[in-house]
């Protein structure tokens, strides 16, 4: 199964738009996922507020909420994150940024499982 779209399988022909872009190094790829694999992914998509162990975040009127470790996701989200702590995936990441170090990845989903940030809610521009 392929997760990334055809066009962007080979990251050899990413890097050099990820080194040149200002103000630093960076890149956006829209439909780098398989739509098949998102679709999948959105029709299994929980309704947050009844996990167990959601973490919420409020300000004001605004509610965020995150699923916490792998223990809550649909079978087609724990594929597709297991692919993203992958040793191919850090290969693939690895070539794009032409990073030297080896990438590690966080098997515990320290804020990367499942988010939802409710009607009226945002989110602020952030890198990471």
């Amino acid at each position: 199964m392929n997760i990334i779209s055809e066009k962007y399988r080979d990251p050899s022909g990413l890097r050099e738009k990820y080194k040149s872009n200002d103000p630093f190094p960076h890149i956006v790829v829209d439909d780098f996922i398989e739509p098949s694999t998102l679709e999948q992914v959105l029709s299994e998509f929980p309704n947050l507020d009844t996990l167990p162990n959601v973490i919420r975040w409020t300000k004001g009127t605004s509610i965020k909420l995150a699923s916490k470790g792998s223990r809550d996701l649909s079978p087609s989200a724990r594929n597709l994150i297991n692919y993203f702590n992958s040793d191919l995936f850090l290969t693939y990441l690895q070539e794009l940024t032409g990073i030297n170090e080896t990438l590690l990845s966080d098997p515990y989903l320290f804020g990367g499982g499942y988010h939802e940030i409710k009607k009226g809610g945002y989110l602020k521009i952030h890198a990471d």
